[in-house]
């Protein structure tokens, strides 16, 4: 009996199985990727808007607030700044202490107020025990805003000049004077 060319549907199988288990090995990692992909485009959206708020209000001279977590319609001293994936955000103010910063969170927190020469203020709107609505100006210490997707986390920190940058770790540790 002569033998045809090609292959037979076991090795065809055996081919396909292996396959299969190649690409369930890899297929966290890609959702990791694109989380970290996600996380990445979603900060540097985030920064640029904060850069052009601290911007907007040392060139025009008037208070710019970025409204965190809202949606709306910009004008030059309202801007507005909601994830469109599944990211949390998070603020910490930190302190030194013993020089190491010590971070600390903040509640509630909706607003970052640039005022006219750059310098930060968070503000924290609740409704009080009379239902009526009110804002807190928090410390203008070094912020720290943490954006979460999944197991991925990224970090823009806000000097208390308001100048923004974005780091990869934690400021949470690190020495200070």
């Amino acid at each position: 009996m002569r033998r045809g060319l090609g292959f037979t549907l076991i090795e065809l199988m055996v081919t396909i199985a292996v396959l299969a288990v190649i690409a369930m090995m890899a297929a966290p990692s890609f959702t990791n990727l694109r989380d970290k992909q996600l996380l990445d485009s979603t900060t540097k959206e985030l920064e640029g808007l904060l850069i052009q708020a601290r911007s907007d209000a040392i060139l025009r001279r008037h208070k710019v607030v970025v409204n965190l977590g809202e949606s709306g319609v910009a004008t030059p001293t309202n801007l507005y700044w909601t994830t469109l994936n599944s990211e949390a955000i998070n603020f910490i103010k930190f302190t030194c202490e013993n020089k190491v910063f010590n971070g600390q969170p903040m509640m509630g927190t909706n607003k970052l107020e640039f005022g006219l020469d750059g310098r930060t203020q968070l503000v924290r709107t609740y409704i009080n025990n009379s239902n009526n609505s009110v804002s807190e100006n928090l410390s203008t210490d070094t912020i720290e805003i943490k954006l979460i997707q999944n197991n991925t986390n990224s970090y823009i920190e806000i000097s208390p000049f308001g100048k923004v940058s974005v780091n990869k770790e934690s400021k949470q540790g690190e020495e200070c004077e």
